[in-house]
């Protein structure tokens, strides 16, 4: 009997060991696959945000300022949210909720000040108030409780569509994809070709490289180096999603942390739709960073900590006023003088939360965009 314990222990036991990973990711593997699965979400806290930011430009003489900030979308990993933009001390200025000009269509709050009423001389205060609960969600074996509706077709072409930033038309993109084999095979399911992309962007991807602006990030740049944030590894995920006939969208926000430095807790994670079950939440830079046990921790799992700001890029607040993402405030000078001169910001990021106590699960999937 001994003897039989310890041919286990110096032979079994390292073979079981190499054998689990390769169940653990079979299961997975077999948990995303088409009509298989959904996507539960929990309530976990309710959130009241705060973003201030005192502006201030000695450039600038009379003229007109708008200010822009995004409307808290409702979204499978947060609810009952509410968007409230204005200048701290002051109720006579109401910011008034718009869509903004760009084929995406988003609600953006739009603040207007008159220069003989506030001057940017001495400076403006700021002041952007967000409120919601959000969910954690997790992956579920097995069809969904309820029917998960399907993607319009306004909303399928909206998760396909080419952009400025959102560029996988590119030739040099798609020739990178067909190098590395990211192309969807014949008879793969959406979820098991997700997967597998997230498995290669996670084992190869480096956290770091050059995120300078807006134009490192996007998918043709960040192919060639795999080399970059949170920001690029969601671009890229969601563009070779699209480049393949996956929907697929990105989230910019923040983190339910106050600001303790510099660095305003942003983040940006990407989902895909699976007909039957839903969007799936995806965050590539999260797994890089944190390199957890399991490889696909970072995969269908959210905590319920992340404010999501608004989908996707390219936002045109006003004709001709261009930003490709806003996760801060966004500002507008018409009149004389130059705004882009010797402005300064003070930016500050603060977040209360508390735990919801009542717990009600619901589809993530029958909240969308």
């Amino acid at each position: 009997m001994r003897r039989a314990l310890l041919l286990f222990l110096f032979v079994g036991l390292p073979l079981l060991v190499r054998v689990l990973p390769i169940c653990a990711d079979a299961q997975k593997i077999g948990l995303l696959r088409d009509g298989m699965f959904y996507v539960e979400a929990v309530p976990v806290r309710s959130f009241k945000a705060t973003l201030t930011e005192k502006w201030v430009n000695p450039n600038i003489g009379n003229g007109n300022l708008y200010v822009f900030a995004p409307v808290l979308p409702e979204l499978p990993g947060q609810g009952k949210v509410s968007t409230n933009l204005m200048v701290s001390g002051n109720d006579k200025l109401k910011a008034e909720k718009i869509v903004e000009e760009s084929t995406g269509k988003r609600q953006m709050m739009e603040l207007h000040i008159d220069s003989n009423e506030l001057s940017l001389k001495s400076g403006i205060p700021f002041r952007l108030e967000y409120e919601g609960i959000l969910y954690a969600r997790t992956l579920k074996q097995g069809r969904a409780p309820e029917p998960v509706p399907e993607l319009t077709e306004d909303e399928r072409h909206r998760y396909l569509m080419v952009s400025t930033t959102m560029d996988y038309n590119n030739p040099e993109f798609l020739q990178w994809m067909d190098k590395q084999g990211l192309r969807r095979q014949g008879d793969e399911d959406v979820a098991r070709f997700a997967h597998r992309v997230f498995r290669y962007l996670t084992r190869n991807g480096k956290y770091g490289g050059d995120t300078s602006g807006y134009e490192a990030r996007r998918p043709s740049r960040v192919c060639k180096s795999l080399s970059t944030d949170c920001g690029g590894f969601s671009l890229l995920f969601a563009a070779v999603m699209r480049a393949n006939g996956v929907p697929a969208r990105t989230l910019f926000g923040r983190w339910t942390i106050p600001q303790t430095d510099e660095y305003g807790q942003y983040h940006v994670m990407a989902e895909f739709f699976v007909d039957k079950s839903g969007w799936v939440p995806v965050d590539i830079s999260g797994m890089i960073v944190h390199k957890p046990k399991d490889p696909d921790a970072f995969l269908g799992t959210t905590d319920g900590r992340f404010i999501a700001f608004h989908i996707d890029t390219d936002l045109e607040p006003a004709k001709g006023f261009r930003h490709a993402w806003a996760q801060y405030l966004l500002l507008k000078w018409y009149g004389d003088g130059d705004f882009s001169k010797d402005h300064r910001v003070d930016s500050k990021w603060d977040v209360q939360c508390q735990p919801v106590t009542v717990i009600v699960p619901r589809l993530t999937s029958l909240i969308g965009y």
